[in-house]
């Protein structure tokens, strides 16, 4: 028994020792001076593999919310100005000149941010965001942030007062065409006055009816249809009040207008209608008139008058090389910003034929020609571009342009082109000969000038060309035929001055298309039946 026992000792040692020895054998993964795996290489992007991003787009949005509403403005990447209503849709306005050079600054200058105004007393507790997207690097203070949302505020105050402005005039304008029972297009917006009415009632109270005294603030819009004038008092939420309906009077030289009534052509120099002017005395003050010397040729004589009717004496006389003004909403030296107008006049060689004349106008604007009237849109409005084409015949005519400036942005652009029309093409003769197709170039481009059939191809020009149609010299020709030849050998000859090319067949059998003397090209063939040359 004994011997067992120490025989399975035995061998547990034996098993133990033997697998200690395979262990030390065995490599160890753990250990520091271990061989480490081949590293994967991942190649670094390059310049040319890296995604490009495209410059952000610009734009502003910017918006006021409180217990008087909500309203806002946006600027789209194409820097076009919206209003931005709370309800409704978006309305496209417009920019002045320094408002979009302030954005394009602030565009260029800062980095994109988001900025917002807790309610308080200073902004009458209304919540204001910013959002503001711009191509610049420099990150914007806290400080600059606040002045852009100020500048979109007063912005968004202009544009509103001015959206506000023209949908009153057009309801005043709806119910002046309900009342006559006619459509609007035929009414004339003759002035829009900004005045604060001393009652409710827009200072037209009603009878055995009451009106509050209470300021309120809207305009004086006076209309016309035909020489019947009609004056609408309005407020600025909708409400609108026929208050004069003026008849026209039997002697309109007496009585001062509203704005110049268009005549149906000036005098070749046009100069304001004498006019009265009413007082309490019996006697009338007669307002000093102005008489312009004859229309220059050289330049154009501007006329600028304070006020908007082209009564009195001009303020401004001045010599300009153009009818071409954006004053935005400033005005000419001289004259108020708003409520200004201007008379152009030029002597002009005209050619005989058909014109484009184009006036671009804010607001009024009228166009003579040669005592025509050309365009008459003699109203206040949005900008207009107008065009209207005319025949004017040869010789010297008076150009005249008559301008009036009521309120808001201020511009006139006028210019013309002469229309050319195409002479009506001969008919195409018939062809039985060889087709004869002529090109006032070298290069066989576009229509031909000319077609013609020509029995042979021998000609003598010398120092002349083929037709009145044709000039002398740098042109070319192209003539075809479909001929029929009997079997047997042809020489073919081609006498030209200067460069000449021979198809038979769609094949080119002479190739001299170049420049020099007169020379002789041959061919040798032999033909078969029906050809195209």
């Amino acid at each position: 028994m004994k011997k067992v026992l120490w025989f399975v000792l035995g061998f547990a040692l034996v098993l133990i020792v033997g697998g200690a020895f395979l262990l030390g054998c065995l490599p160890n993964p753990q250990a520091s001076d271990a061989t480490p795996p081949p590293a994967i290489s991942t190649p670094e992007a390059t310049p040319a593999s890296a995604p490009t991003t495209a410059p952000a787009l610009a734009s502003l949005a910017w918006r006021r919310d409180g217990a008087a509403g909500c309203s806002g403005l946006r600027v789209d990447d194409l820097s076009q100005l919206h209003l931005v209503p709370c309800e409704g849709d978006a309305a496209l306005m417009r920019f002045s000149q320094e408002e979009l050079h302030t954005y394009l600054g602030y565009v260029a200058r800062y980095a994109p941010f988001a900025f917002q105004e807790d309610p308080s007393p200073e902004n009458d507790m209304s919540t204001v965001t910013l959002t503001f997207v711009g191509r610049g690097t420099r990150e914007a203070t806290i400080e600059e942030q606040a002045e852009m949302a100020d500048w979109a505020a007063a912005v968004h105050a202009r544009i509103q007062a001015e959206a506000q402005r023209n949908t009153m005039i057009a309801t005043a304008r709806a119910a002046l065409a309900e009342r006559l029972n006619i459509v609007p297009d035929v009414i004339t917006t003759v002035a829009v006055e900004s005045v604060t009415w001393p009652d409710a009632c827009l200072g037209l109270p009603e009878t055995g009816s009451a009106c509050a005294e209470v300021e309120t603030p809207g305009y004086r819009i006076i209309l016309r249809v035909g020489n019947d004038t009609y004056t609408y008092h309005t407020d600025l939420d909708g409400l609108v009040r026929l208050g004069v309906s003026q008849e026209p009077s039997p002697t309109p030289t007496q009585t001062v207008a509203t704005t110049p009534t268009p005549t149906a052509s000036p005098t070749t120099t046009p100069s304001p209608t004498a006019t009265a002017t009413a007082t309490a005395s019996p006697t009338a003050t007669p307002v000093p008139t102005w008489t312009p010397a004859p229309a220059p040729t050289d330049h154009w004589r501007a006329e600028y008058y304070a006020n908007h009717q082209l009564l009195g004496i001009p303020a401004v006389v001045a010599r300009e090389n153009s009818v071409n003004h954006t004053w935005g909403y400033g005005a000419p030296s001289g004259v108020p910003e708003d409520h200004f107008s201007a008379r152009w006049t030029r002597r002009i060689h005209f050619e005989d034929g058909q014109y484009d004349f184009r006036l671009e106008a804010d607001d009024g604007v009228r166009l003579w020609v040669g005592g025509m009237l050309i365009i008459d849109r003699w109203s206040g409005g949005h900008r207009v571009d107008f065009v209207s084409q005319k025949h004017i015949p040869a010789g010297e005519h008076d150009v005249v342009v008559e301008y009036f400036e009521l309120e808001g942005y201020a511009k006139i652009d006028l210019g013309w082109n002469k229309i050319y029309i195409p002479p009506t093409p001969a008919p195409e003769p018939i062809i039985t000969d060889w087709r004869g197709e002529y090109y006032n170039n070298t290069t066989l481009e576009g229509p031909p000038a000319l077609i013609t059939n020509e029995v042979d191809l021998q000609f003598e020009w010398g120092e002349g060309s083929p037709h009145p149609a044709i000039q002398r010299d740098r042109f070319s020709a192209r003539y075809a035929r479909r001929l029929h030849f009997s079997r047997g050998e042809y020489r073919l000859t081609a006498v030209v001055d200067d460069g000449v090319r021979v198809w038979i067949d769609g094949r080119l059998v002479i190739d001299a298309w170049q420049t020099g003397i007169r020379r002789a090209y041959t061919h040798v063939l032999t033909l078969d039946g029906s050809h195209d040359l």
